[in-house]
C-alpha cells in the first residue's frame, strides 16, 4: 500500500537514534508471498464487504518475521524486490530467536537454548552465562541475516524490531522460574546488544526498534520503571532509535490523553477530567494503570524511560494489525486467536502523536495463528500448545469451531474473520482534539486483573 510518498531523494541517511523517520520517507514493501496467502484466503468468501476489505489487506504492508534458521534464506528475495523498485521501498523485519525465547509462554519456544535437556529441548530451568546458546546465536542466526543486509544497506530502506517479549518478561515475570534463571538474563541483557550491534553495523543507515509489550504489560508506573531500569542497561541507545508496542496484540490504539495527564496520574487525570482519551475498553485506570490505550501507554512509558535514560529520546512504533475492535474480548488476558478481532488503522507515519510515534504498522502478520488449539486441524496433538490458546475467547475453543495450527502458520478463517471486523479508518485531528475536552470516564469492565502483572502476553512466532 503506498501509505507514504517518498519525500526526499536522501531517505537512506543515517537513521538511527538521532536520525530521521524512515516511515515518514519511504513507501512501504508490500510482500508478494503475504498477498499469495491472502488471495487463497479470499477463496470462498462471497460477502462483498469482507471481500472489498479482503483486498484492502492484500495491499496492505508488514513486517517479515526472522525466526529460525530456515527463514533466514528468505531475507534475500524480499530485499531484491524492493530493490528492483524505483524508489525502493522500506523493507520491515522482526528479528526473533534468542535463546530461552519467550520464557512466560510455551507455544513460541526457539531453537537455541542455554541449556539442553537429553530429549533436544531447552532447560530453562538451568543456571549458567548462556555462552554456547548466544554464541549460536550469534554465528548461525545473526551474522548470516547481517550478510545479507549488508548487500542491500545502500539499496533499500529498512527497519528492525527485536526479539519480542524478551526484556519485559525479566522485568515483570521473574515469578516464573524459566525467567527468572541467570542464563535466560544472561541470553536476553547479553543477545540484544549483540543482535543491535550486528545489524547497525551491517546496515548503519536502518532504524532499529525494540519490543516493549504494551499498555496491558507495562501500563502500570512499577511495571515500566522495571523495564525502563532494565533497558538501561544494556546500553544500545546509541544505535536504536526507539521502541515496538503492541506486537501481535489486541490493546487498543485510543486517542493520546494531553501532556499534562500524565505530570500526576492517569487515574486523578480522568478521575476530574476525563474525555475520549480516558476510554478505557480493559478497566485498566481503577487500577493505577496508564495503559488504557497505546498512546497513552507510550507516553506513561517514556517518562519512566526519561528518568532511567535522560540523553534518549525513544521513538515509537505501534502494530495496529489486530486492534480495530476494543471490545471484543470477555478477558483482557486473552492474547490466542482472539474471536471478532478485527484489523486496525493500516500502516502509515499519520498519527495522533507525531513527535513520538514514527508510525503505525502491521507488524504482526495479519491472519497467521498465534498458537494452536490442543487439537492440530488434522486431528493431531499439539505439542506446542498453549493453554491460553484454549481460552473461551480463542477461536477453536467453542463446538463448530475450527482448530488453529501452529504459531505463525498463515490461517485462511483467521485471516478472513480479521477482515471481516476491520476497522481501517484513519484518525483525524479532529479526533485528537477532543482528547482534551471534558466527558465521563467510559470503562467497560472486562475482567479483573492485578497491575503486579500483565494482562495480555505479546502474539510469538
Amino acid at each position: 500500500m503506498r501509505c507514504n510518498l517518498l519525500l526526499v531523494p536522501t531517505a537512506l541517511v543515517a537513521a538511527q537514534s538521532t536520525g530521521i523517520n524512515v516511515f515518514a520517507t519511504n513507501r512501504f514493501y508490500v510482500d508478494p508471498y503475504f498477498q499469495k496467502n491472502v488471495d487463497d484466503a479470499t477463496a470462498g468468501v462471497t460477502d462483498p464487504a469482507t471481500l472489498a476489505n479482503l483486498g484492502k489487506m492484500r495491499q496492505t504492508s508488514t513486517a517479515h518475521w526472522i525466526t529460525k534458521k530456515s527463514i533466514i534464506n528468505t531475507t534475500e528475495p524480499i530485499l531484491k524486490g524492493a530493490a528492483s523498485q524505483s524508489p525502493p521501498p522500506l523493507v520491515v523485519f522482526v528479528v526473533y530467536n534468542l535463546p530461552n525465547r519467550d520464557c512466560d509462554a510455551d507455544n513460541s519456544l526457539g531453537e537455541f537454548c542455554c541449556a539442553t535437556k537429553p530429549d533436544g529441548s531447552c532447560d530453562y530451568l538451568a543456571e549458567g552465562d548462556c555462552s554456547t546458546g548466544l554464541s549460536q546465536y550469534k554465528n548461525d542466526f545473526l551474522d548470516p541475516i547481517a550478510a545479507v543486509v549488508a548487500k542491500y544497506a545502500d539499496k533499500v530502506p529498512m527497519a528492525f524490531v527485536l526479539e519480542p517479549s524478551s526484556i519485559p518478561n525479566l522485568a515483570t515475570n521473574k515469578g516464573n522460574p524459566k525467567c527468572a534463571t541467570s542464563a535466560t538474563e544472561a541470553s536476553y541483557t547479553k543477545g540484544i546488544p549483540m543482535a543491535v550491534d550486528a545489524l547497525a553495523a551491517a546496515a548503519p543507515k536502518a532504524s532499529i526498534y525494540i519490543d516493549a509489550a504494551h499498555g496491558g504489560w507495562l501500563g502500570w508506573e512499577a511495571n515500566a520503571q522495571a523495564y525502563a531500569t532494565l533497558f538501561s542497561t544494556l546500553q544500545v541507545t546509541a544505535k536504536v532509535r526507539g521502541l515496538a508496542t503492541n506486537m501481535g496484540n489486541f490493546q487498543p490504539l485510543g486517542v493520546p490523553c494531553p501532556a499534562s495527564a500524565f505530570d500526576d496520574s492517569m487515574h486523578n487525570y480522568c478521575g476530574s477530567t476525563g474525555g475520549v482519551c480516558c476510554e478505557d475498553p480493559c478497566a485498566l485506570l481503577p487500577q493505577f494503570s496508564s495503559g488504557n490505550n497505546e498512546y497513552n501507554y507510550i507516553q506513561a512509558l517514556t517518562k519512566e524511560i526519561k528518568r532511567a535514560i535522560p540523553y534518549w529520546d525513544p521513538h515509537y512504533i505501534i502494530d495496529t494489525s489486530r486492534n480495530g475492535i476494543t471490545d471484543e474480548r470477555s478477558s483482557c488476558a486473552s492474547w490466542c486467536n482472539v474471536r471478532g478481532a478485527g484489523l486496525g488503522k493500516t500502516p502509515s507515519s499519520n498519527n495522533l502523536l507525531p513527535n513520538l510515534v514514527d508510525a503505525l504498522f502491521y507488524l504482526k502478520t495479519p491472519g497467521e495463528s498465534d498458537g494452536c488449539t490442543e487439537t492440530l486441524p488434522d486431528g493431531s496433538t499439539c505439542h506446542e500448545y498453549d493453554k491460553t490458546c484454549g481460552d473461551p475467547d480463542a477461536i477453536g475453543s467453542q463446538p463448530g469451531e475450527p482448530k488453529a495450527p501452529v504459531s505463525g502458520t498463515f490461517w485462511n478463517f483467521y485471516a478472513v474473520s480479521l477482515a471481516k471486523n476491520a476497522q481501517f479508518v484513519a484518525q483525524s485531528n479532529k479526533t485528537a482534539q477532543l482528547a482534551t475536552q471534558p466527558g465521563p470516564i467510559l470503562v467497560a469492565h472486562k475482567g479483573s486483573f492485578g497491575g503486579s502483572a500483565h494482562l495480555a502476553m505479546t502474539h510469538q512466532h
